[in-house]
């Protein structure tokens, strides 16, 4: 796969080990429209689906920000009634539980406006790298908006529940710096593009199976949502024992080698 477009503002670009999904709707300041979220889980499926891609980026298009969330000029039409938002808050939360279900790593690379429905798809995401300029915002208070459970409990991943409540309360911006020092992101780099390459390309080079397992238990451990099955958080490390990555990573240590992962 090498760049495929979906209808213009979504689009997937792969290249070996490291798959990416650009934002790319730069007149609207990568505002997501129904449509684009409705997109947006396929791509991700493609990228699951995809053996030779290890590691996933979300980014926005050259030099644009991240995303200043839902086009909310749509909502008098599609968010207009109880049962409409209810819709619409399905079908968003489909894009963002598709990154949670994602067995592979998943970098948002943020810069400029990440606002709304955009800080929730890179809260969504496994690890956020910020440029110098990133600006964060949950603006749901001052527009009347309540998010559901689940999307609060990505923003409780990330910061504790008195930070998250100060973010949703006052909805006020905040800096790549104080973004830093909370945890929403985790790191804050001027060549974030090089950066976020070099993370991605450096976690693609590790064995699928130990990276799903990682992503599992700890998104497992740290799920504010009700009890956790620890037995099948297990079962993920288990099948890292019995794989034949295992063998080959313990072989190529042995053998002063890089090892030559194929995710079984």
């Amino acid at each position: 796969m090498n760049d495929t477009t979906a209808g213009g503002t979504l689009r997937l670009v792969s290249k070996g080990p490291v798959g990416r999904v650009v934002i790319d709707r730069q007149e609207n300041r990568n505002a997501f429209t129904l449509d684009m979220w409705q997109r947006f889980p396929r791509l991700i499926q493609t990228l699951n689906d995809d053996s030779e891609v290890r590691a996933i980026i979300i980014e926005a298009g050259i030099g644009q920000p991240f995303s200043s969330g839902a086009d909310i000029s749509e909502f008098s039409t599609v968010r207009s009634t109880p049962e409409q938002a209810a819709n619409y808050d399905a079908i968003t939360e489909a894009a963002y539980q598709s990154l949670r279900d994602s067995p592979k790593p998943i970098i948002a690379k943020v810069r400029g406006y990440c606002l709304g429905g955009g800080f929730g798809l890179a809260l969504a995401c496994d690890i956020r790298i910020a440029s110098p300029d990133a600006r964060f915002a949950i603006p749901a208070a001052r527009l009347g908006i309540g998010y559901p459970m689940a999307w609060v409990a990505d923003l409780l991943r990330a910061v504790p529940p008195q930070t998250a409540k100060e973010i949703l309360f006052t909805a006020r911006p905040i800096s790549a710096a104080e973004a830093l020092r909370l945890g929403i992101v985790s790191q804050v780099a001027e060549g974030i593009d090089s950066v976020a390459t070099s993370l991605a390309g450096q976690i693609a080079q590790n064995a699928p199976l130990s990276l799903r397992a990682a992503k599992r238990i700890i998104d497992g451990l740290s799920n504010p949502l009700g009890a956790t099955d620890r037995d099948a958080l297990d079962a993920f490390a288990a099948d890292c024992i019995s794989s034949a990555d295992f063998a080959e990573g313990r072989q190529a240590f042995l053998e002063k080698r890089t090892p030559q992962f194929e995710g079984a």
